[in-house]
């Protein structure tokens, strides 16, 4: 800042009441601030000049890639069909001794208020059901067993 004094006329409201004040700056940090009639003088530390605009960008922020929902069953050794995802059976489709092709429905799976259908990945016959309706299970649970 210069050696010469910069005056700046304001008009304040603190608590709800008016104030007419007068900020002079002297350089060095200091400046005489005027409420009213009354003046003092003042100091201060920063890091920057009272003018300067920061100088650093605004960070970015960080962006942690969202994994994709499962949206077919995991299958483990082609002999069962587990849960992509938490949920809650709605509905079976199949019984113990049932042929089933691929994409044949197997269950209804209620995750996040959305239904989604659990559909076959691969061709035989259902050996086990190892889930009923109402059951609220977790990921990777299994839901049919294959012979």
């Amino acid at each position: 800042m210069s050696s010469e004094i910069r005056k700046k006329e304001l008009r304040l409201q603190v608590n709800n009441n008016w104030h007419d004040v007068t900020i002079e700056y002297k350089g060095n940090n200091e400046a005489i601030v005027t409420v009213g009639n009354d003046p003092v003088e003042i100091r201060w530390e920063n890091k920057k000049p009272i003018d300067q605009k920061p100088t650093t960008t605004p960070k970015t922020p960080e962006v942690t890639p969202v994994q994709p929902a499962i949206t077919q069953p995991v299958t483990q050794n082609d002999k069962t069909i587990t849960a992509p995802m938490p949920g809650r059976i709605i509905g079976i489709s199949v019984k113990p001794n049932d042929s089933v092709s691929i994409g044949d429905e197997i269950c209804i799976l209620e995750a996040m208020k959305m239904q989604q259908t659990i559909t076959a990945t691969f061709s035989g016959t259902v050996k086990n059901v190892a889930v009923q309706p109402g059951d609220t299970i977790p990921a990777g649970q299994t839901i049919v067993e294959f012979e």
